[in-house]
């Protein structure tokens, strides 16, 4: 834990043994956070406001990624190995159920306005969406490689989807079903974010060693911050 404005840290949290945590999810209410762990195969929880842990779940094989649903608070797994994505009740901290829907799931996100939910692969050149209200399959969009990262644009409804062979960013409107644009990156990107205000999109390019800080409105690059070897994530307070 550190502090956004002194950069000072507060304190530091031991997991459990075989624990190597790789993604965090703050719940809507801020009042718990999500750690997922690949090499545990777990998901815990935590209060945020202790710190102590509150419950811990079994997941597949090979756990990439997670996303809350607003509507429901129920938690996405995308298991890579298992190639399944799993729902996890947070309440009853269980696993309820699962999806088949697309093999090797690496990345997915939610759309809160729209309830759908997009995935993607590290086998396939598409990305699949799936509709949380009606829970049908709203069909796949192809791109020119296999998916790094996703992010959703909630206020301009556009998909972005980092593929690192095509060194750029797929620009995909889902209502339509088309890739209207990519913003060409001078290296291979992986995981993104956007600011509050949804005008940027921060990636990070592991193998440059460096963020790319793009115009989401305009689609195109606007500068490049060089951050050192081998970032993995960024997160915009």
């Amino acid at each position: 834990m550190i502090d956004a404005i002194s950069l000072r840290m507060i304190n530091m949290v031991p997991l459990q043994f075989g624990d190597d945590p790789t993604r965090l999810l703050l719940s809507r209410d801020e009042a718990t956070l999500y750690v997922l762990s690949p090499g545990s195969r777990t998901l815990t929880s935590m209060s945020v406001w202790s710190m102590q842990q509150q419950s811990r779940v079994a997941v597949g094989e090979g756990p990439r990624s997670l996303a809350q649903d607003p509507a429901s608070g129920n938690l996405y797994v995308a298991c890579e190995d298992e190639g399944r994505v799993q729902i996890v009740d947070p309440v009853s901290a269980t696993i309820t159920s699962s999806l088949t829907l697309l093999s090797a799931p690496v990345e997915v996100v939610i759309d809160e306005q729209s309830h759908l939910l997009f995935l993607g692969g590290s086998a396939q050149r598409r990305i699949r969406t799936f509709n949380l209200s009606s829970k049908e399959s709203g069909g796949d969009q192809n791109i020119c490689g296999t998916v790094a990262g996703l992010a959703v644009n909630p206020r301009t409804r556009r998909l972005y989807a980092s593929v690192p062979s095509c060194r750029n960013l797929a620009v995909i409107r889902p209502d339509a079903g088309i890739e209207f644009g990519s913003i060409n990156l001078p290296g291979s990107p992986g995981l993104m974010a956007f600011d509050q205000a949804y005008r940027q999109l921060w990636v990070v390019l592991p193998e440059q060693g460096s963020l790319a800080v793009c115009n989401a409105n305009m689609g195109q690059l606007e500068s490049i911050i060089q951050v050192g070897s081998g970032p993995y994530q960024v997160i915009l307070p």
